[in-house]
């Protein structure tokens, strides 16, 4: 008995401590990792589709790149502000069970997603493997946090709608003790709750209803204009929300926790208004006003992806609900027969592509947690695109003139720019230049070499520890 992990008095509270104990520390750990791969794989691929080119153009013009670069960009932007809110909020001492695990398992999710895209961008790169390749080891332990601290499938299907529904119900964890309790007065007590229920139902269904209607009755507090929008949307769907997670309970009871499908989809309405709030917020609060320019598509993408995400999994909940008399009222009494948020359009995607493969203060502030070391890949990959920002109008003055055939193109774009100063086109200084960044980008774009004792190669084929080759032999 004495093994009794907090003693005699806590035997059949194990599901009660194990949850208490992740509820700060899963919102912090396991987010971060998400958020740092995002932010790492951010930086390595914008810079990277900056230097790499293909057929004359910087590989981020190409719009099938774009939009992947896109995704990248607002997503990252999206796990950042959930980290911030998240963890503002464990700084003041609370202990969210709900929002941590909507950020353990939504931002854990996002990394990967990242990450796959940023694979997709860099391609060999990102496979050949090195200390030059910023993306593998993070590749390789993604899965980790995927399966950590309650595996994603469990917390998306049975804790974060599950917990959610009890805990941010105004009374339905009162109305359940007073099923259990033995006083005297629990009947009495049971009959107030149940009616203060009905109301608090019968309102959300009319707020949910004047909202499908009247659409333009939703409320707005942001004295930013590009954030009302968005404020309204929220608003539209948590009614919507409200009205499905009542009918849910009354329709399906305590076996609405094991229709873990329809339980999850509701679960990621709750998520990710959670996240277009963070976005909503992190955006008035932490982008500085001479920095929204800049923000502003990063702001966009997200807060779109944040609704879309929500608004389909409310249609693929009414979709699958298995009572077709409530489904038809429920969708009638919430208007919910298209799809109504803001949409990502292509302008936007290509904005937000270019966006990302600026140097801006903006994007430093969203890839802060990557620290550059010299002589790694992240340095390597910096200082080449950190070089081409710089020479960008001497590099247009060459390609202007291979363009109007002044001169010819060289077998390697070294022997171009020889044939550019032959020709006076650049002078020796901005030569020199080129020839500086043509250096960091040949470097930024390739792989990491090995001979056959699997010893690294330098920058002259040489092997960089000669002492595995002689141990081998």
């Amino acid at each position: 008995m004495d093994f009794i992990i907090g003693g005699q008095k806590n035997i059949g509270r194990g599901w009660q401590m194990l949850v208490s104990c992740l509820g700060a520390g899963r919102g912090i750990s396991l987010p971060a990792l998400g958020v740092s791969t995002s932010q790492v794989a951010f930086k390595s691929v914008s810079e990277y589709a900056a230097v790499r080119e293909q057929f004359g153009l910087a590989i981020g013009q190409f719009e099938g790149i774009q939009e992947k670069l896109a995704d990248i960009a607002g997503k990252t932007y999206l796990q950042e502000a959930m980290r911030v809110l998240t963890t503002e909020g464990l700084g003041m001492g609370l202990k969210p069970s709900v929002v941590t695990a909507i950020a353990k398992y939504h931002m854990t999710e996002l990394g990967r997603d990242v990450l796959d895209s940023a694979m997709d961008i860099q391609a060999g790169k990102a496979i050949q493997n090195g200390p030059q390749n910023t993306l593998a080891s993070g590749y390789v332990a993604q899965p980790i946090a995927i399966t950590v601290e309650g595996a994603n499938i469990l917390t998306r299907n049975l804790m974060i709608f599950g917990q959610g529904v009890m805990r941010c119900h105004p009374y339905l964890q009162s109305m359940v003790e007073s099923i259990h309790s033995e006083d005297k007065g629990a009947d009495k007590e049971f009959n107030g709750i149940l009616r203060k229920t009905i109301g608090y139902s019968t309102a959300n269904s009319l707020r949910a209803f004047r909202l499908g209607v009247l659409p333009f009755t939703a409320s707005a507090n942001s004295a930013l204009p590009e954030v009302r929008e968005y404020e309204k949307a929220v608003h539209k769907l948590s009614a919507k929300l409200a009205v499905y997670a009542d009918f849910s309970l009354l329709v399906l009871g305590g076996k609405l926790k094991q229709a873990e499908m329809l339980s999850a989809r509701l679960g990621d309405v709750m998520s990710f208004l959670y996240a277009a709030m963070a976005s909503i917020k992190y955006y008035e609060q932490k982008v500085a006003s001479s920095e929204r320019e800049q923000a502003a598509p990063y702001f966009h993408y997200a807060t779109r992806f944040a609704l879309q995400s929500a608004e389909e999994a409310l249609h693929k909940f009414l979709d699958n609900f298995p009572a077709s008399g409530t489904r038809k009222f429920i969708r009638f009494v919430t208007m919910n027969y298209s799809t109504k948020m803001p949409k990502i359009s292509d302008d936007l995607i290509r904005e937000l592509a270019k966006q990302a493969q600026l140097d801006t203060a903006f994007k430093a502030q969203i890839t802060h947690l990557v620290k550059p070391v010299e002589g790694d890949g992240h340095h390597i990959n910096e200082q080449a695109y950190k070089a081409k920002m710089a020479s960008l109008v001497e590099l247009a003055k060459v390609k202007k003139a291979l363009r109007a055939k002044t001169i010819k193109p060289g077998t390697r774009f070294a022997i171009t720019l020889d044939n550019a100063l032959a020709a006076n086109v650049i002078t020796a200084d901005e030569h020199a230049q080129l020839i500086d960044y043509n250096k960091k980008r040949e470097k930024a774009i390739r792989v990491d070499e090995f001979d056959f004792d699997m010893n690294l190669l330098d920058d002259n084929a040489q092997p960089v520890n000669p002492l595995k080759s002689v141990v081998n032999q």
